[in-house]
């Protein structure tokens, strides 16, 4: 085969046995993942597919290189879903003696560019995660604008750490922007959507997302085994183009989906369930319900946390106005939740997307056991970290949050100079670092907004401010500057709100906005644009 070594390639078979979905996780072969671990206690197979030259072989087409010298991308990635689908896979079934009865995709980096591409070419794909991914490759979205696709009942999972946007060539540094507008995009085709912020950079924590990204698919597939799934054949399969206007919203911590694949791999429409937030487009009625498990932790610092029990993933509830009943169905107050409980979660279903998640519209939390501190064991490790204070050296980090019609988005707007104040070894140290004026960065390096109109925005940090002062410039205006590099634009001063410890002032496309933020240890200057939705 010329894309894919079938002889490496290995499968882990699933809990549910020969016809138990198949997850096929991108490898390298060189440098591989830690598959074997990852696949370990799973009700759905895992298949380790490696291919060699992923900058040839996983890019969707051809692209210059990151930098000057660099070789260019080569844009086989067509090619290698084709050989992936319609070759390898029958390859394993004989083999192993599976059929299983729907495929999904995983990878890392440009492994995680290729599974999304495969999973919006071909509808056989009905779920897929994206860790890591390089979503920033040229042309990707315009693309995925353009090829609007089938996505009822499917799903789509997209992590990142934390730190990505601010490292790497210039174009790496939209990744962020550029994931949260496939999900926007998922979601409007009718995908089900989940979006992690997790810790790091690019080069850390593989096999945390990568362990994430495969329970999160497998809780998924593992709720469809009553639907009567059928896969397609490769004289079947087809593009997953988009049919219908269906669309169903789901919350990050939510996975729970109604899918239903007739012969062909035609996706029909699904019927709200569980975890999910249902849109009618022609009625001026929007019903809304979420409701999930979730295991409580109480941290160090006395902040309550929940886990959620299908997706394992970690949020902070917000239980200010949130009733809360007890094991015996007595009102009670947050103070009586204990590390171990096993609580029932309702609530809006909107989750805000960073690390850990946020979900403020908590209505109702429900002990309905009262467990143990031991059935946190599993998650210790995550615990350990979530315990551990912020580095008092490094400048506060700000979080950027819009809604859209479709999502709640979040941003991590640059670092645009700071002063900083911590104290080391029982010394006082400052730091300063100075950077060009807001208007001297070139547009297409920053991290954006895509909204249709004026939009309020939400600013949080991950410590206390005490004051913000916001700024914006027109980019027309900037661009027509005659010397990019020395001019000297006065900005436009923009009206912000104090809300419950964050703040709030409207964006609008075509803008630039540089806000500077004022804490105990000094003053942050953080910068973003904004581009029509």
């Amino acid at each position: 085969m010329d894309c894919i070594d079938l002889e490496t390639c290995e499968v882990f078979q699933g809990a549910e046995g020969p016809t138990a979905p198949l997850i096929c996780v991108i490898d390298l072969p060189e440098h591989p993942f830690g598959i074997t671990e990852a696949a370990q206690g799973r009700r759905a197979s895992v298949a380790r597919i490696p291919i060699a030259a992923w900058g040839d072989n996983l890019t969707p087409w051809p692209a210059p290189g990151l930098r000057d010298g660099d070789a260019p991308f080569g844009g086989h990635g067509d090619r290698t879903l084709r050989e992936l689908l319609d070759s390898v896979v029958p390859a394993l079934e004989r083999r192993h003696g599976i059929r299983p009865r729907a495929l999904a995709i995983c990878g890392y980096s440009l492994g995680g560019l290729f599974a999304f591409h495969a999973f919006c070419r071909d509808a056989c794909l009905v779920a897929c995660a994206s860790l890591s991914g390089s979503l920033w490759y040229e042309g990707l979205v315009e693309d995925l604008e353009r090829h609007p696709f089938d996505g009822a009942g499917r799903y789509a999972y997209f992590s990142l750490g934390k730190k990505e946007p601010r490292s790497g060539a210039p174009i790496m540094r939209r990744v962020q922007a550029r994931m949260e507008r496939c999900a926007e995009l998922c979601h409007e085709y009718g995908c089900g959507v989940g979006i992690v912020m997790g810790p790091g950079n690019h080069m850390q924590h593989h096999q945390e997302r990568l362990e994430a990204g495969i329970s999160a698919l497998d809780s998924f597939l593992g709720r469809q085994e009553t639907t009567g799934m059928i896969r397609c054949a490769p004289t079947e399969r087809r593009p997953a183009m988009k049919t219908h206007p269906c669309l169903t919203l789901f919350a990050t911590a939510s996975l729970a989906a109604s899918l239903a694949l007739t012969a062909g791999c035609s996706a029909q429409p699904s019927l709200p369930t569980e975890g999910s937030t249902s849109i009618d487009r022609g009625s001026d009625n929007v019903a809304q319900s979420f409701s999930s498990t979730a295991l409580a932790v109480v941290l160090d610092n006395g902040s309550v946390l929940f886990i959620d029990r299908d997706t394992e993933s970690p949020y902070y509830p917000g239980l200010d106005t949130a009733r809360i009943v007890d094991a015996d169905g007595n009102e009670t107050s947050a103070d009586a939740l204990a590390s171990g409980n096993v609580v029932r979660v309702t609530g809006n279903g909107i989750m805000l997307e960073s690390y850990p998640g946020q979900y403020p519209g908590i209505t109702d939390v429900e002990i309905v056991d009262e467990g143990a501190p031991e059935n946190l064991e599993p998650y210790a490790d995550m615990i350990s970290e979530l315990n551990v204070e912020r580095d008092p050296a490094e400048p506060a980090q700000a979080t950027v949050e819009y809604r859209t019609e479709q999502a709640v988005v979040s941003l991590m707007p640059q670092t645009n100079g700071y002063t900083w104040s911590y104290e080391e070894n029982g010394e006082g140290v400052t730091v300063t670092a100075d950077v060009a004026d807001p208007v001297q960065a070139k547009a297409d390096d920053l991290i954006d907004a895509q909204v249709d109109g004026p939009t309020d925005a939400t600013v949080s940090f991950d410590v206390p401010a005490s004051d913000l002062r916001v700024t914006r410039w027109s980019e027309a205006d900037i661009a027509g500057a005659t010397d990019p590099n020395s001019i000297n634009l006065p900005g436009e001063d923009v009206q912000v709100t104090a809300s419950d410890g964050a703040y709030v002032f409207t964006i609008e496309p075509g803008y630039r906005y540089f806000f500077e933020a004022t804490f105990d240890a000094g003053t942050v200057g953080y910068l973003f644009t904004v581009r029509e939705g």
